[in-house]
């Protein structure tokens, strides 16, 4: 899959049919990536900025931050999340600024950073993204939960069971454990 060289020889569709087939790969887990993952999501983004796919590469960068979140490298993390949101502000894409504030909230929140974390998720959950809010509704309940603050995590975590049955989301199974 790796094409390394010049990449406008080929058309703008194969050019997109690369980039989601990158998008793929990053959301199926550290697992099933393969080793040469560093140069595909590196062509994926020199193809989104030759194409100025602003979205997509916004996409990408989320997406390749939160592998590296899943690795524990909190720092290329923060570097690409921060592009996204970058982005996705100056693009006017306001879809996927929630989505980046979520993924800052979850970094604060695993470098135990909770204020920071709590900043960054209750901006994600002022967007109103009904798909995403019971995802953030527990990112909240476990900065609360890392708090030892019981009471609060308790009531995050049913406001994710709630937006989850109030929008067809799934993750009730989590969402029960947390509870638990």
């Amino acid at each position: 899959m790796p094409t390394k060289g010049n990449i406008a020889i080929l058309s703008p569709q194969i050019h997109s049919k690369k980039v989601e087939c990158v998008l793929d790969l990053l959301t199926k887990g550290i697992t099933e990536i393969p080793s040469d993952i560093q140069v595909l999501v590196e062509e994926a983004i020199l193809i989104a900025e030759k194409l100025t796919e602003k979205k997509t590469l916004c996409l990408l960068y989320l997406r390749w931050g939160y592998y590296w979140h899943r690795l524990g490298e909190y720092g290329k993390t923060k570097k690409y999340c921060t592009l996204a949101l970058e982005i996705a502000q100056k693009s006017g894409n306001y879809q996927l600024v929630p989505y980046a504030y979520n993924n800052l909230g979850l970094l604060n929140l695993r470098t135990n950073h909770y204020h920071e974390a709590l900043q960054y998720l209750f901006k994600a959950l002022s967007s109103n993204i009904k798909t995403l809010n019971p995802s953030i509704y527990s990112n909240i309940g476990t900065v609360f939960f890392e708090q030892k603050n019981f009471k609060k995590a308790l009531e995050y975590y049913q406001k994710t069971l709630e937006s989850s049955l109030a929008n067809d989301v799934d993750g009730f199974i989590n969402t029960y454990i947390n509870i638990g």
